[in-house]
């Protein structure tokens, strides 16, 4: 089987909705996007890692902490437009959307993902976990998938699907894609849902290409909004990432 050669790439605007500059943010005392940064490079999956940034704030603070980084136009509607821009230069055969906001997603989590993307059928391929309560499933920041027997995504929601299920799964936002596909995918309109629900993934799904989804065990946390920091750094004392 051949071995397919896989780049890392962290799409970083620094002009996020909800929380402006949230991957400059402290947490630890690094920014949030050099523990996403040093989670990849732990996973010893990558040929290369790069942050793809349209502000001179990230770029300076990624080169800092030592990242390859690059600048890419502003005008890009999601972070696949944006990694997209990066990997049309580089040679690999697999791209994966690392997510700055992510900061501890284990070596595990990427084996998963890459491994799911393995079958040279699956275009893309992307992670999700089980969750069983409800107060966090209601949380239009942590977005729910659902997925047929073959672990192929029917549809990814802000809100909760399916309805009134005792467990749902909610996505991580990782996506390996095979590089002639992503090329291929960004050439495509931003499509009605996923304008409507502001998720990117749904551009696959409405253009008819399966997207494998791997289910992990434990959830990681996200950086959303400001609140997040404290519970982010509780979550990695516990299990000893720092």
């Amino acid at each position: 089987m051949k071995i397919l050669r896989a780049v890392g790439i962290i799409p970083a605007r620094f002009a996020s909705t909800r929380f402006p500059g949230k991957l400059l943010a402290d947490l630890a005392g690094r920014p949030v996007l050099e523990w996403a940064y040093l989670s990849a490079k732990k996973s010893k999956a990558f040929e290369r890692i790069v942050v793809a940034t349209d502000d001179s704030r990230i770029l300076r603070a990624a080169t800092n902490f030592g990242a390859e980084a690059v600048m890419t136009k502003k005008s890009h509607p999601s972070g696949t437009d944006r990694i997209a821009e990066v990997a049309r230069k580089l040679s690999c055969d697999l791209v994966v959307n690392l997510q700055g906001d992510h900061p501890f997603v284990s070596p595990q989590m990427i084996r998963n993902l890459l491994a799911a993307s393995a079958d040279k059928k699956t275009e893309a391929a992307t992670l999700a976990y089980p969750e069983r309560d409800l107060e966090k499933l209601k949380n239009p920041n942590l977005v729910k998938v659902v997925f047929d027997k073959s672990y192929r995504a029917m549809y990814f929601s802000r809100s909760i699907i399916p309805w009134e299920a005792a467990e749902a799964f909610v996505h991580i936002g990782l996506y390996a894609f095979r590089k002639k596909f992503l090329l291929k995918l960004v050439r495509e309109k931003p499509t009605p849902l996923e304008k409507m629900e502001k998720l990117e993934q749904l551009r696959v799904l409405e253009n008819g290409i399966p997207l494998k989804v791997a289910v992990t065990g434990e959830p990681v946390p996200s950086i959303d909004v400001p609140e997040d920091l404290a519970t982010a750094r509780m979550w990695a004392e516990k299990r000893g990432w720092m």
